[in-house]
């Protein structure tokens, strides 16, 4: 049933949007028919990008900003790819955002609930519905906010700690269906982690008017992540 309802709200999506439904739809086909065939992260790598790996630190909470920038309720349907050294996953997620609370629920592609994250601007709560999931679901909300707090919200809070943080604006050229070249805005944040001298950078780019995909490159943890935003509900 969940699988359903996922799969019909992405075509509702996609079918709006004429210019880029068959792009769309290719995309989405190709999850499905992959993730028939395959798991999405395999047993022997159930510590791969967990916070207890020898390399990695102990994830920090207070690096977590606040939430009080959600003023309306809304809910996103995503597609997110995990790259992590030479190997790519793929889930759905449903993030629903209200002023006091941000949850998240990871989904296979066949619809089958893999966690649910949710964060109240003070602590995290997590519930894992498979086990051996190898993920630290901590860092999934870390970045989901580093990716989607305004500017002002994450200098305010992650300045202090030492981090620096800025935006770059750029436009490049692209084309289009029409073989025509066409600009298209691409937005770079950078945040300059001082004391690991390290730098996340996260791109978004304007698939549509209000629309953004975005990439996150995390070196430190050696993973990089593509977000495609499928749908955008006002609750």
């Amino acid at each position: 049933m969940t699988q359903l309802k996922i799969f019909f709200s992405i075509l509702k999506q996609a079918l709006k949007n004429k210019q880029f439904s068959y792009k769309l739809l290719a995309v989405i086909g190709c999850c499905y028919i992959l993730s028939g065939c395959s798991i999405w992260f395999t047993k022997n790598q159930s510590n791969s990008l967990n916070s207890d790996n020898n390399n990695a630190e102990a994830f920090t909470p207070a690096l977590l900003p606040e939430i009080n920038w959600v003023k309306k309720p809304f809910v996103l349907t995503q597609n997110v790819s995990i790259r992590f050294k030479d190997q790519t996953f793929s889930l759905l997620t449903q993030a629903e955002l209200r002023p006091q609370r941000i949850t998240l629920v990871g989904l296979s592609h066949l619809g089958q609930r893999l966690f649910t994250i949710s964060y109240d601007g003070h602590s995290i709560e997590q519930g894992h519905h498979l086990p051996d999931i190898p993920v630290d679901l901590n860092y999934i909300m870390q970045d989901f906010l580093w990716v989607y707090t305004p500017l002002s919200g994450l200098q305010q809070h992650l300045q202090p700690k030492g981090y620096f943080i800025r935006e770059e604006l750029t436009a490049t050229q692209q084309v289009d269906a029409s073989s025509e070249l066409s600009e298209q805005a691409v937005l770079k944040k950078r945040l300059i982690d001082f004391h690991h001298q390290q730098q996340i950078v996260i791109r978004y780019r304007q698939r549509q008017p209000g629309q953004w995909d975005v990439q996150l490159n995390n070196p430190k943890r050696h993973y990089e992540i593509q977000i495609t935003t499928v749908e955008r509900q006002q609750l």
